[in-house]
């Protein structure tokens, strides 16, 4: 083999370009974030992203295809990494799903957690004007609520879950308060425990929890 086809062949493979619309949602999410939902327009999506108006478009004819493609994606990443933690929890055992929800929420440093929902965060002021645009959002959440009330917890319990991780969620959307990494564990640990005792009794207290859940 000549010595420069050799030298080809041994040089490690450069790393591929993102696809265009990978670039895309992730300039978009990015100026969200940098500039607020005011400024997310295509021609500066398209320019911070490197790509021209007309790439733009052939992904995302209007801004309401962008966001609606930029919520998908959000929700898409919660899915997967609930649907990790999910793998890694015992089959078969009461609480599984909603330890798995706990597990892939609290995972995050807090630093990064905040990112992630400072982004979440600025998406939901874009989409403000067009409140349709976060139905995938609502179809989520409601699919994680079914699957909760049916994980074989009692229903205070699931309520508890889901209440505390909403909690968390609402003050890293708000920028109220980033909670500090060990206390972020502390709770994480107390909500898995509390999601993993068996229930001792049932009754209406039970009953009227189940009933909220829906």
């Amino acid at each position: 083999m000549p010595v420069v086809a050799k030298k080809l062949a041994d040089a490690p493979p450069k790393p591929r370009a993102a696809p265009a619309r990978d670039r895309l949602l992730d300039a978009a999410a990015a100026l969200a974030v940098r500039r607020g939902a005011k400024d997310l327009t295509l021609d500066a999506v398209a320019e911070a992203a490197g790509v021209s108006k007309g790439g733009l478009l052939y992904h995302f004819p209007s801004k309401d295809a962008l966001l609606t493609a930029m919520i998908e994606q959000m929700v898409s990443r919660f899915a997967v990494e609930h649907a990790e933690a999910l793998a890694r929890e015992p089959a078969g055992e009461p609480g599984r799903w909603t330890r798995a929800l706990l597990t892939s929420f609290f995972r995050l440093p807090p630093r990064e957690m905040a990112e992630r929902h400072r982004q979440c965060g600025a998406l939901l002021a874009a989409v403000a004007e067009n409140p349709r645009l976060l139905d995938p959002v609502r179809v989520f959440y409601r699919a994680w609520r079914q699957e909760v009330e049916h994980d074989g917890l009692p229903p205070e319990k699931a309520l508890l879950a889901l209440a505390a991780v909403d909690g968390v969620m609402f003050w890293l959307l708000f920028e109220m308060w980033t909670p500090p990494t060990d206390e972020l564990a502390a709770m994480h640990r107390l909500l898995r425990e509390v999601c993993s005792v068996p229930d001792a009794g049932g009754g209406a207290t039970s009953a009227k929890a189940a009933h909220s859940l829906r």
